[in-house]
């Protein structure tokens, strides 16, 4: 139970790396 909560916050930490680095290039264009 403890290793799917922890891939789980990993995955939600990465989509927030990912939607972040999209606002960036978004905001540069």
């Amino acid at each position: 139970m403890n290793n799917v909560q922890r891939s789980y916050n990993l995955l939600k930490l990465i989509q927030n790396m990912k939607s972040r680095e999209i606002e960036e290039i978004t905001s540069n264009l």
